[in-house]
């Protein structure tokens, strides 16, 4: 099941501007639209996916692995370079 992305805007910087939507497709096929964001300094077009497996792209051809993170909130995997269109799956380990 994937839960709802997060990103926080850290450092008092407050909320961050949407830019777009990629897709996240979950491990039994489903898909969920996740926003990219914009003004991330100093990453920009960033999308964060709130997921306990690995990521990976399925025709994002810009997008760059940043880091994986494990929060009280939950696990992220966040990208950079991620476009409008942009189509992701999670990937059993």
């Amino acid at each position: 099941m994937i839960l709802n992305p997060i990103l926080s805007g850290g450092g008092g910087s407050g909320a961050q501007t949407v830019v777009g939507t990629c897709t996240l497709e979950d491990t039994f096929g489903q898909t969920q639209s996740v926003p990219i964001y914009q003004g991330f300094p100093p990453l920009d077009m960033v999308a964060v996916f709130n997921t306990a497996y690995d990521v990976e792209q399925t025709n994002a051809e810009t997008a760059e692995y940043i880091n994986w993170a494990a929060l009280e909130s939950g696990d992220y995997v966040f990208y950079r370079g991620v476009q409008d269109g942009d189509r992701f799956r999670e990937k059993m380990i």
